[in-house]
């Protein structure tokens, strides 16, 4: 019962914020404006993960994405899908702008925390950091890879 209620609740979540998909780069202000009006449910959860880290701890974060979608299970499709985004968000990690390098941090760590908003191994557990990760793309200017 908890879990099929957890997966009700994050459906709804996930429907009541798709809503803001739909604001661009474009708008105004700079990444950080759009990627917080983007997110409005997250923003608390992520805010205090918006910091730029130094090479040692991006690379952590890089290297621990692969063995995080593996432990996945029934999410790993799911799951592989969003860590090559995060690859795509992380390519050119150097020659980003450090309020790029703060939204694709922080939604590294809220990728790879299986406790976030919604926790990963429930069905519908990765809609949420689909949502973050998608905001993270569209406030960059950055286009997701096509899906198969």
């Amino acid at each position: 019962m908890d879990t099929l209620v957890r997966d009700v609740f994050a459906e709804t979540f996930s429907a009541m914020n798709e809503g803001c998909a739909t604001a661009s780069s474009s708008s105004a202000g700079g990444a950080m404006d759009v990627f917080q009006k983007l997110i409005p449910g997250f923003w608390e959860c992520l805010r205090a993960e918006l910091v730029v880290p130094d090479q040692a701890e991006i690379d952590r974060l890089r290297a621990s994405v692969p063995t995080y979608v593996e432990s996945l299970g029934s999410n790993r499709e799911s799951a592989m899908r969003l860590g090559e985004d995060l690859g795509l968000l992380h390519s050119g990690w150097e020659s980003r702008a450090e309020e790029a390098q703060r939204i694709v941090r922080a939604v590294t760590v809220y990728f790879l925390d299986t406790e976030d908003n919604v926790p990963d191994y429930y069905l519908s557990g990765l809609k949420d950091d689909d949502h973050v990760i998608a905001a993270a793309f569209t406030a960059l200017g950055l286009a997701r890879a096509e899906s198969a």
